[in-house]
Order: C-alpha cells, then sequence, then structure tokens
C-alpha cells in the first residue's frame, strides 16, 4: 500500500519512498540490486512503485521528429 507521508509517497511496508525504489530503477539497478538495497520488501512491492510511477507521472508532450 502506498501513502503520501511529509509531502512524499512512500511503501506502507518500511516507510520506503517511491522515488527512491524508481530511481534505483532508471539507473539501470536490476530487482536483486534493489531487493538488496530494501530488504523488507518484495518483489511485488517493487513492481507496486513502478506501477504507481508510472501511472502518476507526466511525460511532456515532445516533437516526435526531434525524437
Amino acid at each position: 500500500m502506498i501513502l503520501k507521508r511529509n509531502k512524499a509517497w512512500v511503501l506502507q511496508k518500511g516507510l520506503v519512498p517511491i522515488d527512491a525504489v524508481c530511481d534505483m530503477v532508471a539507473m539501470g539497478k536490476d530487482l536483486q540490486d534493489i531487493l538488496r538495497r530494501f530488504s523488507i520488501l518484495n518483489n511485488n512491492d517493487i513492481f507496486e512503485c513502478i506501477e504507481f510511477y508510472a501511472q502518476n507521472t507526466i511525460v511532456p508532450d515532445h516533437d516526435p521528429e526531434s525524437l
């Protein structure tokens, strides 16, 4: 379960910040690296973070030809 605490979104289990997990994903860390860093979490928690982040992040519009 994800909660808002002190202006940050966290997993209820261990109050791990969603951003911290998703930053590791963005840095190319694999699932095992993330689980080692946040040993209180399990696979489902990691995927819940990623899904929440994906559903609540706005991607700016870009001109397709400039990509």
